[in-house]
């Protein structure tokens, strides 16, 4: 298996908000579902698939939760709440696999939990002292 490198050395704080700033990149656009595009060129036509930006949000808070993962340990209300959502995700899984609902629907279920996940992995940096700007916890 070939080995790592980095294209250029960056600290993990850097890479943790690297990874935050393409998060809410997608999440700037409107979540469509993937399709497909067939375009005309010249005597020819193409077939381009444009992916579904849901589940490319879902994918990137996935990962970014694995990258931060190993620090839940310091906040025991992160370790509870993120085992209530991995439940979650279960059940819609379950529901999903046992045709209690559509893909599309579990695909906008899962979104949602995604999002609130977001949302509380930006409070558990916060509440860690691992911010962008030095502020208190009162904002401005």
């Amino acid at each position: 298996m070939p080995e790592y490198v980095a294209k250029e050395k960056k600290t993990f704080r850097e890479r943790i908000f690297e990874h935050q700033d393409r998060i809410m990149e997608i999440s700037t656009k409107e979540f469509t579902g993937g399709y497909w595009e067939t375009k005309v060129i010249g005597n020819y036509t193409e077939k381009v698939y444009h992916p579904d930006q849901r589940k490319c949000y879902i994918q990137s808070v996935e990962s970014w939760t694995s990258l931060l993962f190993p620090f839940f340990n310091l906040d025991e209300k992160m370790i509870k709440d993120f085992e209530t959502i991995e439940k979650e995700i279960e059940l819609n899984l379950k529901n999903y696999e046992n045709k209690k609902i559509k893909q599309d629907r579990y695909t906008i279920l899962k979104l949602r939990i995604m999002q609130r996940l977001f949302r509380r992995l930006n409070v558990f940096l916060f509440n860690a002292g691992i911010t962008r700007i030095k502020t208190s916890k009162k904002f401005g």
